[in-house]
């Protein structure tokens, strides 16, 4: 007869998710679930199995289950997480071969450790409120070995068989290893354990060349007890302590590496995270996994420049090792490295490239994917900063569009917020058109409506469209309104992106042009040279539309204030910048045109 600790401790077992699942799809039927579509991945919308029950009704409940590895903490992200998925999966009904839409009844958080006591004090806080709270359930392995001791008791001999034959061959092969001096050139023994290298290499690797005896013992301890998670602790507090030597396998130390780097990047240590990636791509340069966590790490840190570069070499990587075949994850990888050049000001290199990832998706991609909403806003995107309006407008309506037919309320709320910034745009080209700027308005205004239906209080785009909001305001000389708008968009920016970050630089910007429409010029003038010292920081160059826009925003409000030589310094800045990215249209070059003529300034914008 087994313990419960012994029963519990099986959990620990698993070394990924992935793994996880597949045992699921194997146990989940003895508890009487049937038709189980193993559904994670990119479209999985929340739903990582999907299963089917009979109840009280004839028709059965459909379940969606969130799989989990490991113990579920009750940190910001953690919780942010689950909740996103929950929300996502009652929000998006499955979609069956035939196209029918099947909505999802009951959501199942699953994990393989436990829920610690704050992950469930501020998972009920979040989801209290919500509709679908009563038919959301939270599984840890306390509640799976119940149900395996009340539904198939009989399981655990065979469970048992199998982990503590594992736990066996794992002892055999380290003792073996370490007992062997030539262990690297000995690839009858590599070739033998190179699965369980592989699926346990923080463990492998750390015993067959960790120097501190006391805990290599201590882990081999606990694997008798069955109990890996103690292990891995063990084996990650001994990284800290010992550093990473030179001599471990390439491979194996390599994974292991880019697992932790992804913790650490999880939890918000970039600096940590980054040198672990930096050290797994030395031990493996070619794991294109590493490379694009790796940049987009840079770009979340607002490191364009370097991110384009690592992006790049994973996006080229990824070509090369499927030997020129177009797959759903190059065009994602493709998808990246857009993001950094078009961060960079490459307007003309992001276009050719999100062209030919629209052209790569019609081809592979069901018509209905939601990577073609994502490709249409970024189209609209690059359309609105060349000035191609029409252009603009046409692709952000076809992303509502495609994210309407999807029912995808998230994509939607994200479509209709560029939409409004579109007609921002269409308004100050057209001799500041009011009713562009009601139209915007009535956009974010729909936007945010969906959003907070959706979401928590402080949800992601929050920042964003509370700021357009303000914006339109301010166009329709509202501006009390769109200050108080503005000033909420920048006090919950700094809260989440710290004081120098380029949203926070927009945020001074706008609410620079509002102080300077009540007259208000020194308030304008200190918050706009706030703006300018951080995209100057932020983008390391001054050859950067933004660093341009501060320079016309200043040069303007120096003409205003009869501020003549100071003013024409500010344009000519200004225009230098547009020359450089061979920008001949659009709001920066009317608006210096525009403002030399008024002025009578005589610069030479030829």
């Amino acid at each position: 007869m087994r313990t419960q600790k012994e029963k519990r401790n099986f959990f620990t077992l698993f070394a990924s998710e992935k793994e996880f699942r597949e045992f699921l799809m194997e146990l989940l039927p003895e508890f009487n679930f049937k038709g189980l579509i193993h559904s994670h991945g990119i479209d999985e919308l929340g739903k990582d199995i999907i299963a089917f029950k009979e109840g009280s009704m004839p028709i059965p409940d459909v379940f969606a289950f969130v799989v989990k590895k490991g113990n579920v903490s009750g940190q910001a992200g953690a919780v942010g997480n689950v909740v996103a998925q929950v929300a996502q999966a009652f929000d998006n009904p499955y979609l069956k071969a035939d196209g029918q839409k099947v909505k999802i009844q009951k959501v199942v958080v699953l994990t393989s450790g436990r829920y610690t006591k704050n992950f469930m004090v501020e998972i009920n806080a979040n989801l209290r409120f919500q509709p679908y709270s009563a038919n959301t359930y939270f599984w840890s392995r306390e509640d799976l070995v119940a149900l395996i001791d009340e539904h198939c008791p009989n399981r655990w001999p065979s469970l048992y068989e199998s982990y503590q034959g594992l736990s066996e061959r794992i002892q055999n092969l380290m003792l073996r290893l370490l007992r062997s001096k030539g262990w690297k050139e000995n690839f009858d023994l590599q070739n033998d354990g190179i699965k369980l290298l592989e699926q346990y290499s923080y463990l492998c690797d750390h015993l067959k060349s960790s120097g501190n005896t006391h805990y290599r013992s201590e882990i081999l301890k606990y694997l008798e007890e069955y109990n890996l998670e103690r292990a891995t602790e063990l084996l990650l507090r001994d990284l800290e302590m010992l550093g990473i030597e030179e001599e471990k396998n390439r491979v194996l130390n390599a994974s292991r590496l880019f697992e932790l780097a992804k913790i650490k990047s999880i939890q918000g240590q970039y600096e940590k995270a980054e040198k672990i990636y930096l050290e797994s791509l030395r031990y493996d340069g070619e794991n294109t996994d590493a490379l694009s966590d790796y940049g987009l790490l840079l770009f979340f840190q607002d490191r364009f420049r370097e991110s384009v570069s690592v992006l790049n070499r994973a996006h080229k990587l990824d070509l090369k090792f499927a030997e020129g075949e177009v797959t759903e994850n190059s065009i994602v990888r493709k998808l990246n490295v857009c993001h950094s050049l078009f961060k960079v000001g490459k307007y003309h290199c992001t276009t050719k490239l999100v062209g030919k990832c629209l052209e790569d998706a019609k081809n592979i991609l069901d018509p209905h994917h939601s990577l073609f909403g994502v490709i249409y806003n970024f189209m609209g995107q690059i359309k609105l900063r060349k000035g191609a309006y029409a252009e603009a407008l046409e692709w952000t309506e076809k992303a509502v569009e495609q994210a309407r037919v999807a029912n995808n309320n998230r994509e939607q709320y994200t479509s209709l917020n560029n939409l409004g910034q579109v007609y921002i745009e269409l308004g100050n080209r057209e001799g500041m058109k009011e009713s562009h700027y009601h139209k915007a308005l009535q956009q974010f205004h729909k936007a945010f409506r969906i959003a907070v239906e959706l979401e928590k209080e402080d949800f992601g785009l929050k920042d964003v469209l509370l700021s357009n909001i303000g914006t339109a305001n301010y166009y329709l000389k509202e501006f009390d309104e769109a200050i108080s708008y503005l000033q909420d968009a920048l006090d919950l920016q700094i809260r989440m992106f710290g004081a120098d970050h380029h949203k926070v630089a927009n945020r001074y910007n706008n609410l620079a042009n509002c102080f300077a429409a009540k007259k208000d010029y020194e308030k304008s003038d200190e918050l706009l040279k706030k703006s300018l010292a951080i995209n100057l920081k932020v983008y390391g160059t001054e050859d950067h539309l933004e660093v341009a826009n501060n320079y016309l925003n200043l040069g303007t409000l120096a003409l205003h204030r009869s501020q003549t030589s100071a003013g024409k310094d500010y344009l000519f800045k200004c225009w230098r910048i547009l020359m450089v990215k061979k920008i001949g249209k659009g709001m920066l070059y009317s608006r210096v045109h525009q403002l030399n003529e008024q002025y009578g300034l005589n610069l030479d914008l030829d």
